[in-house]
């Protein structure tokens, strides 16, 4: 990176700057030849380089992260084959209790409920789930931008810079 002012003491310079363009003190000749010896072009450039940067590690993690997640699901395959496979052979030899080195194994029975056909359980049975409402952000910003009002949102104007 460039040595010097920072990107933040620049943009306040460069406001002063435009303060006394405006107002007449300075021509604008002064005003881009001040700019230029600050170093504001290389300056901008270096945070391109560092955000671009960023992003391309940001994509690394994403893939990582996602690897991770294939590999995390696929052990936990595993142990459930494995233990379905104990499962199994304790039943075929009748056994609820195993040896195996230095461990026990228990087998247990477990109940659980298991709906066939929703339709058919009877109403005593059936519990209410409250729907989630959220606002519909696009339908908003459409009416918004229409010029109509909706009442509780408001149009919101934000900035970003995009390096090509």
């Amino acid at each position: 990176m460039q040595g010097g002012m920072t990107l933040f003491e620049m943009s306040n310079t460069a406001k002063q700057l435009y303060e006394l363009l405006e107002s007449g003190d300075i021509d604008e000749s002064i005003l881009l030849d001040t700019m230029e010896s600050i170093g504001a072009s290389a300056k901008l450039e270096d945070y391109v380089h560092v955000t671009k940067s960023f992003e391309a590690e940001i994509t690394m993690y994403d893939a990582e992260i996602k690897r991770l997640q294939e590999n995390k699901r696929l052990l936990q395959n595993r142990i459930e084959y494995m233990k379905a496979k104990m499962v199994e052979y304790m039943q075929a030899t009748g056994q609820k209790t195993a040896n195996a080195g230095t461990f026990k194994l228990t087998m247990r029975e477990n109940k659980s409920c298991e709906i066939t056909n929703e339709s058919e359980i009877p109403l005593e049975f059936l519990r209410e789930v409250p729907a989630k409402f959220e606002p519909d952000k696009k339908a908003i910003l459409a009416k918004l931008r229409s010029g109509e009002q909706v009442s509780g949102a408001s149009l919101k104007t934000t900035y970003s810079v995009t390096a090509k």
